[in-house]
C-alpha cells in the first residue's frame, strides 16, 4: 500500500482500495482488482505516511490458519506508519480507527491513533479469533473511551493475542470479555497480554467471563486500577508485571473467578505501586470470591495520601471461598496509615506464610471486625503466618 506509486495488481493507494478488493474485488484507486477472497498467505506492506482513513477488516473466503492477512509497516517502524482517521460523518458514533471482524489477521508495526474529536473506542475486534496485533503503538485520543475492546462471541474461536505494544490513553487500555456469559454460554475463551507498555489510562486491563487468561510481563501506569479479572473461570496467569496505579483505586483485583484443585491460578512476580489519593483507599492486590488462586512472589507497596483504610492486601468472601488460596513469599508494604491485611471472610481460613509486611498503622490487620495491633497476635489467633515478619 503506498499512495505515492501508481496504483496497479501489486500495488493499492489507499487502504480502502486493498480491504475493498479482499471483500468483493472493488477498489477506488482506479487500478485492477485481484478478487475477492484470497487463496494464501496475503502480506499488505503500508509505505511509510499518514493514512486519514479507518482499517477495517472482514471475513474473506479462503482464510484459513495458513491462508491468513498481515497488514504490517514496509519500513520496520511502528511509528512512521499512522493510521488516523479524520472527518468522520458529523452526529456518527462510530469513530473507530481499526475494527476486525474477521479471523487470521495480523497485525504488526503500525501505528493506530484516534480522531481526537472520537466518539467510540480505538479499536474493535468482534466475533473475531486467531488474531496477532504485535509491535504497534495504539494511540487514543482521551480516556473517555476504550483503546482496545474485544468482544468474544459464539462465532468467536479466540486465541487473540496482543503482545509488545505501546498502549497510550483510554478509559480502559484493553477490555477483553466474553459477551454472551449471562446466557450461561460455556467460557473457553483466554485473554493473552504479553510485553506491552500501558501508559495514562485510567484501566489498565480489564477481563471479565473469560477462561485461562495469560496477562504476562506487562507494564502498565494508570489512574485507578491496574489488573481487574473477573468471572473468569480455569487456571489464569498473572505474572511478571510491573504495575503503577497513580490516582488510589486497586493494583491487581481478582473476583469471582475459581480455578481448579488439580490448576490453580497463578499470581506471582508483580511489582505493585498505589499512590493513595483523599477519597480513594487504595488496595493492592484484592482477592474476592475467588477460589484456587496462589499468589507467590508479589511486592505492593502503598504510598502519599494517609487513609486508615487503606490496605495492601485484602481478602473478601462468604465462609470457604478463600480457603484453597495460599499466600507465600510476598511483601505487602502499606505507607499510608491503614493495614498491611484486611480480611472480611466469616471465619474463613486460607493458607499464608513466609510473607513480609509493613504498615504506619496502629493496627496491623483486621479480620472481619477484629483489629490485630501485631503480627503476633494476628498469628496467634487466625493460625496464619507463623513463619512472616512484619518489618519495622
Amino acid at each position: 500500500i503506498n499512495p505515492n506509486k501508481s496504483a496497479s495488481a501489486t500495488n493499492y493507494q489507499n487502504i480502502a482500495s486493498a480491504t475493498g478488493d479482499l471483500a468483493n474485488g472493488t477498489r477506488t484507486d482506479g487500478g485492477t482488482p485481484n478478487g475477492g477472497g484470497v487463496s494464501g498467505a496475503v502480506v499488505f506492506n503500508i509505505a511509510d505516511g499518514t493514512y486519514n482513513e479507518p482499517l477495517n477488516v472482514n471475513y474473506y473466503s479462503g482464510l484459513s490458519s495458513t491462508n491468513q492477512i498481515t497488514f504490517q509497516s514496509a519500513s520496520g517502524d511502528s511509528t512512521r506508519v499512522i493510521i488516523n482517521p479524520t472527518n468522520f460523518p458529523k452526529n456518527t458514533t462510530n469513530t473507530y480507527s481499526m475494527t476486525i471482524y474477521s479471523a487470521y489477521v495480523n497485525i504488526s508495526k503500525i501505528t493506530i491513533k484516534q480522531d481526537p474529536n472520537g466518539v467510540s473506542d480505538n479499536i474493535l475486534i468482534n466475533e473475531s479469533g486467531d488474531i496477532k496485533i504485535t509491535n504497534c503503538c495504539l494511540i487514543n485520543s482521551n480516556n473517555t473511551y476504550n483503546n482496545i475492546t474485544y468482544f468474544y462471541n459464539i462465532y468467536s474461536s479466540g486465541n487473540v493475542v496482543i503482545q509488545n505494544n505501546l498502549i497510550q490513553n483510554g478509559l480502559t487500555a484493553i477490555n477483553e470479555y466474553y459477551y454472551y456469559a449471562a446466557t450461561g454460554s460455556t467460557i473457553y475463551y483466554a485473554a493473552k497480554i504479553f510485553h506491552n507498555v500501558i501508559q495514562n489510562a485510567s484501566v489498565g486491563i480489564n477481563v471479565k467471563y473469560l477462561s485461562q487468561s495469560s496477562i504476562l510481563n506487562n507494564s502498565i501506569n494508570c489512574y485507578n486500577s491496574g489488573i481487574i479479572l473477573s468471572s473468569s473461570s480455569g487456571l489464569n496467569i498473572i505474572e511478571n508485571n510491573k504495575i503503577n496505579v497513580l490516582s488510589g483505586g486497586t493494583g491487581i483485583s481478582i473476583s469471582n473467578s475459581n480455578a481448579t484443585s488439580s490448576a490453580h491460578s497463578i499470581v506471582a512476580n508483580n511489582m505493585v505501586s498505589v499512590k493513595n489519593i483523599s477519597g480513594s483507599s487504595a488496595q493492592g492486590i484484592a482477592c474476592s470470591v475467588s477460589a484456587f488462586t496462589d499468589f507467590y512472589f508479589n511486592n505492593v507497596f502503598l504510598y502519599n495520601f494517609p487513609d486508615i483504610n487503606t490496605t495492601a492486601f485484602i481478602i473478601e468472601g462468604p465462609s470457604g471461598a478463600n480457603q484453597t488460596n495460599s499466600f507465600y513469599n510476598n511483601n505487602f508494604t502499606n505507607y499510608c496509615g491503614g493495614y498491611a491485611i484486611w480480611v472480611t471472610s466469616n471465619g474463613a481460613s486460607f493458607n499464608a506464610n513466609n510473607n513480609n509486611y509493613f504498615t504506619q498503622g496502629t493496627d496491623f490487620g483486621i479480620w472481619d471486625d477484629a483489629k490485630y495491633t501485631s503480627l503476633s497476635l494476628w498469628t496467634s489467633n487466625n493460625l496464619v503466618d507463623s513463619n512472616s515478619l512484619r518489618s519495622e
